[in-house]
């Protein structure tokens, strides 16, 4: 099993290691990273998919009806690109199974986190307030 050491993760060597002709670690299925890996990913695949699904029951006028075919597509581009990392590193490929694309996705992660928070801190309460005055208007004709 895998275990780590958190001193080595600052450095670069960890982070480029199997990029320059060394093997990357293969994740063995007994290991809690393992799971935590194809969990965590395919989790977050078939948390794109429900939202895609979800569209079509949300009203067409509704502000989440706007927003939830980019949220879907992010989750499963995402789960998608995380579960190639994951298989390409399964299979250690040298390039693509590099732990530098960890740091990748998690820097996505935090951009896509960092307009989710932005859009419920700021937009939201104005297009929920919008939205039911809308519907308050619609109900009195």
């Amino acid at each position: 099993m895998l275990e780590l050491n958190w001193s080595e993760v600052w450095t670069a060597g960890y982070w480029f290691r199997g990029m320059n002709g060394e093997s990357a670690d293969v994740l063995l299925q007994s290991s809690s990273w393992f799971w935590f890996y194809l969990i965590l990913f395919s989790a977050t695949t078939i948390v794109g998919i429900l939202l895609t699904l979800l569209k079509s029951f949300i009203n067409t006028e509704h502000p989440f009806e706007k927003k939830l075919s980019l949220w879907s597509a992010n989750f499963v581009t995402l789960g998608v690109i995380g579960l190639s990392w994951f298989f390409c590193r399964e299979l250690s490929l040298q390039f693509l199974g590099a732990r530098i694309w960890l740091a990748v996705g998690l820097l996505y992660i935090l951009i896509v986190l960092g307009f989710l928070a932005r859009y419920f801190i700021m937009f939201y309460p104005m297009e929920i307030q919008y939205y039911r005055n809308y519907a308050n208007s619609i109900m009195k004709k």
